[in-house]
C-alpha cells in the first residue's frame, strides 16, 4: 500500500516536470508556425530593408572602381532564387541542396572581387590584431572566392531543416506529450483537491520553465540576433541578413506568445490552488 502511495507520488512528479519542460518548445513550435515566414515574406523584407543596396555599397567601398555586374538588381535576383530553391528544399521538393553561385558575372567584376577579397582578408587580419572592427568585415567574399563564386549553401543550412520539422510536426508531437502527461497527472490524483492541487503544481512549474526564455527574449532581443547571425561563421556574410529576416519575427512571436501563456499559466496555477483548497475545506466539513 505504502509502496504504491509512494509510486504513484513519484509518477505525478515525473509526469508534472514533464509537463513544464515540454511547453516551451511547444510554444517555440507554435510561434515558428505562426511568425508568417514564407519566401514571399523574406523577399518582401529584404526589398524594404535595402540590403541589396548596402551589400553593394560595401563591396564598392573596397573596390578601385564600381563593379560593374555586381547591381542591387542582380543581388536580388540572386537571393530571391536562393530562397525559392531553399523553400523547394525543405519541403521535399527537391533533394538538392541549394547553392548561391556569382560565376555568370562578367570576368571583369569577377577578377575585382577576387583582389577585393584578398584586401578584405588583410584589413580584417589587422583590425583583429588591433583589437579593432574593420570597415570590410560586413562582407566576406574569401567563401566565395575559394569555391569558384558558386558557393553550397546549403551545406551550412542544416539547421534550418530541423526548423522546418520543429515547424512542422512540433505543436503535434510536444502538444500531445502535454496533453498525455497533463491526463496522467489527473488519473494518478484519487480526490478532486489532490487533482486541482497537482495541476496547479504543473500549470505553475510550466508558467517558471517559460520565464528564462521569455526574459532572454524580451530583455536581450537585439543582443540574441547578434549572437545568432556572428555564430553563423560557415555561412557567407551575403547570407546574414536572411538569418536576421527569420529570426525577428521568430522571437518578436515568442515575446508575445510566451508571455500570454506565462500570465495564463500563473494566474490558472494560483486558480487551481485556492480551488483545491476550498474543494478540501468543503470535504472536510461535509465529513
Amino acid at each position: 500500500m505504502l509502496y504504491n502511495g509512494l509510486m504513484k507520488t513519484l509518477g505525478k512528479i515525473f509526469l508534472i516536470v514533464l509537463f513544464a519542460f515540454l511547453t516551451p518548445p511547444f510554444l517555440f513550435s507554435v510561434c515558428l508556425k505562426l511568425s508568417g515566414i514564407s519566401p514571399s515574406y523574406l523577399k518582401t523584407r529584404l526589398v524594404q530593408g535595402d540590403i541589396y543596396k548596402k551589400v553593394v555599397q560595401d563591396i564598392n567601398k573596397g573596390l578601385e572602381g564600381p563593379a560593374s555586374g555586381l547591381t542591387p538588381a542582380y543581388l536580388q535576383k540572386k537571393s530571391e532564387k536562393l530562397i525559392d530553391d531553399t523553400d523547394a528544399w525543405l519541403g521535399g521538393t527537391t533533394k538538392e541542396a541549394p547553392v548561391i553561385t556569382l560565376i555568370d558575372l562578367d570576368k571583369n567584376t569577377l577578377a575585382q572581387l577576387e583582389v577585393l577579397a584578398k584586401e578584405m582578408k588583410k584589413e580584417q587580419e589587422k583590425a583583429r590584431q588591433a583589437g579593432q572592427e574593420s570597415d570590410m568585415a560586413s562582407f566576406d567574399l574569401d567563401k566565395f572566392v575559394k569555391s569558384g563564386f558558386s558557393y553550397p549553401i546549403g551545406e551550412q543550412m542544416g539547421f534550418l531543416k530541423n526548423l522546418y520539422f520543429l515547424a512542422t510536426y512540433g505543436p503535434l508531437v510536444f502538444g500531445l506529450g502535454m496533453v498525455l502527461s497533463f491526463l496522467g497527472i489527473i488519473l494518478l490524483s484519487e480526490t478532486m483537491a489532490l487533482r486541482l492541487r497537482a495541476a496547479g503544481f504543473a500549470f505553475l512549474g510550466a508558467g517558471v520553465w517559460i520565464l528564462p526564455g521569455w526574459l532572454v527574449a524580451f530583455f536581450g532581443f537585439k543582443f540574441l540576433i547578434q549572437v545568432l547571425t556572428e555564430n553563423a561563421k560557415e555561412i557567407p556574410t551575403l547570407i546574414l541578413p536572411l538569418i536576421d529576416v527569420i529570426t525577428k519575427p521568430v522571437i518578436s512571436k515568442y515575446i508575445q506568445i510566451g508571455g500570454i501563456a506565462m500570465v495564463m499559466f500563473f494566474v490558472g496555477s494560483i486558480a487551481l490552488f485556492i480551488f483545491s483548497r476550498s474543494y478540501s475545506a468543503s470535504s472536510s466539513g461535509g465529513g
